[in-house]
């Protein structure tokens, strides 16, 4: 697949040459370079990691527990969204969860980012492993015997962040 811009200034055509790269431990996506080798873009951004970590504490002071999320999964599924630092306008929403699950660890989730114009900034940073956490919105059922446990979670939607609650739900 080829892709051209027209430059502003002098309106000469470039192409772009899509590459798609790999990484173990980061992103997967494909570079769009210019004749000049420097990247313009990068297009079909996936990434996984977790959206959620049982049993340490958050820098809000709070817990979530094994399990929490185990009721809200489905429902979620319906919707899922993923917004830019949990702001709730359709102009912050940059891409969807492809993929939640629980395991012992936490809330694993995989998604894509979108590939339209005004999430291009995000894509960069992603990417480039700049922005590499996440964090959750909805509500919490708190544990009576506990009150820093969180329980039961209705999941509202999911966010890339700069600096997370939980400092350990981080994108691979």
């Amino acid at each position: 697949m080829k892709y051209r811009i027209v430059k502003e200034s002098t309106k000469k055509q470039r192409s772009f040459e899509p590459v798609t790269k790999m990484f173990t431990l980061g992103p997967e996506f494909t570079e769009i370079k210019n004749s000049d080798d420097e990247i313009v873009d990068y297009k079909d951004v996936k990434f996984s990691g977790y959206l959620s970590v049982y049993g340490n504490r958050d820098r809000d002071g709070d817990i979530v527990t094994y399990g929490a999320f185990s009721e809200t999964i489905a429902d979620y599924a319906k919707n899922p969204i993923l917004l830019r630092d949990h702001n709730q306008g359709t102009e912050y929403a940059i891409g969807k969860v492809t993929k939640m699950m629980e395991d012992e660890k936490g809330v694993y989730i995989e998604g894509v980012l979108s590939n339209a114009p005004d999430v291009q900034n995000v894509r960069f940073k992603v990417a480039e492993g700049i922005l590499k956490t996440m964090s959750w919105g909805g509500y919490g059922r708190r544990n009576p015997e506990n009150l820093d446990e969180i329980e039961k979670v209705v999941l509202l939607e999911s966010s890339i962040v700069v600096v997370p609650a939980n400092k350990e739900a981080l994108i691979n």
